[in-house]
């Protein structure tokens, strides 16, 4: 059964594993590929802007998250661009003083000068 073999395969593991060191490198190794582990480190960078709101594409592309309109547009419709926590697919939603943006390993929060 799946119970017996998961029991098996975390004995087997325990064996392969018998020192504190290789437990440590192998979570090491996990955490390293585990995708939200760059989310929970990543530091946000303030952003002043002279007027909102400001098109999401535009603030991709103007603060270099980006290299082109284009590719910000792309991302976007994508689903790999959050606001405020959320999937954003709208490549013209209005961002406002207080928003965060998070694209790839930048999270940046919009601030009105």
């Amino acid at each position: 059964s799946e119970t017996k073999g998961h029991r098996f395969e975390s004995c087997r593991a325990r064996q392969l594993l018998n020192s504190p060191e290789k437990v440590n490198l192998v979570i090491e190794v996990i955490l390293s590929v585990m995708p939200y582990k760059k989310k929970l480190s990543m530091e946000i960078r303030e952003v002043e802007v002279s007027k909102e709101p400001l098109e999401l594409y535009k603030i991709l592309k103007f603060e270099g998250m980006v290299s082109s309109g284009g590719e910000a547009k792309s991302v976007i419709s994508e689903g790999q661009v959050l606001v405020n926590g959320k999937v954003e697919t709208r490549k013209r939603k209005q961002i406002v003083s207080g928003d965060i943006v998070e694209f790839g390993e930048e999270k940046i929060r919009i601030q009105l000068k």
